[in-house]
């Protein structure tokens, strides 16, 4: 199930599947989000929940149970029930059941909020604890964007564009970052800026990192006509566990009957 929003800058549509946005345009009909191309990469905007990355060998321990759990765990492959739509905003949900819990032993409920708002997605996410226990997890996203309108491999004319000056400068080229032997990745300690920016100067996509840990660029192959900006790990003063047992990573414990609440935004340029 699909629906649409729109106001006098952009259109938007989201599917009930993962809660994706499968679709960002311009009103002139530009497209921003990349088109799932099965040969490069499926996906085109999930949520990554309740793990981010893989677990080694796809398995954890929890009170003397062993569960399998995939790389960025199941949200990316569920369906949501889209429960609130107006012209320029919709609010999706995803609650546990006994499928998901086969997974990730917990009942919770998440919330996903998409408001359009002039040239502006705000994207708000927000995760309850429904269970008698704590319920830790890792959050993160994982959007994938065109560079519009062009077919060059070297994206020579495009750049990433920090909002302030880091110590490895404020500009990169993106072919930096799509030649790369690994991805990118940047710590908060690292970043004084609050969002960063895919352009060519007169083009591109501005995404909000202020709150966020991580910040990852990922591209698939050098062909690919997309670039994948993650924040991930939003700053809290929640308590940490070792839940997943998982070396140099802190995951969130969120207590009982208590909800967790993280948003960024996207805005065409």
């Amino acid at each position: 199930m699909e629906f649409k929003l729109q106001n006098e800058k952009i259109m938007l549509t989201a599917s009930s599947k993962a809660a994706e946005i499968i679709s960002l345009k311009k009103i002139d009909g530009q497209e921003m989000i990349w088109d799932r191309n099965k040969e490069d990469w499926h996906n085109c905007n999930p949520i990554l929940f309740p793990i981010v990355g893989p677990l080694a060998n796809n398995q954890y321990e929890y009170e003397g149970n062993t569960y399998t759990l995939t790389q960025h765990g199941f949200l990316r492959r569920s369906e949501f029930k889209f429960e609130e739509i107006k012209k320029d905003e919709m609010t999706l949900s995803f609650t546990a059941n006994d499928e998901s819990k086969k997974l990730y032993p917990f009942d919770f409920k998440i919330t996903v909020n998409y408001c359009l708002n002039d040239n502006k997605v705000l994207l708000n996410y927000t995760i309850y604890n429904l269970d008698n226990k704590d319920l830790p997890f890792e959050i993160g996203f994982h959007p994938a964007f065109n560079c519009p309108n062009i077919y060059d491999k070297n994206f020579s004319d495009w750049y990433v564009e920090f909002e302030k000056e880091e110590t490895f400068g404020q500009k990169l080229p993106l072919s930096t970052i799509i030649n790369a032997e690994k991805n990118q990745t940047f710590y908060h300690n690292e970043l004084n800026s609050t969002y960063v920016s895919v352009t060519n100067g007169s083009q591109g996509i501005r995404i909000g990192i202020e709150g966020y840990n991580v910040l990852g660029f990922w591209h698939k192959r050098p062909e690919a006509e997309f670039i994948c900006i993650e924040p991930q790990f939003p700053k809290n003063n929640l308590e940490s566990n070792n839940f997943f047992q998982r070396e140099n990573k802190i995951n969130l414990l969120l207590k009982p009957n208590c909800s967790f609440n993280c948003s960024y935004y996207w805005q065409v340029l």
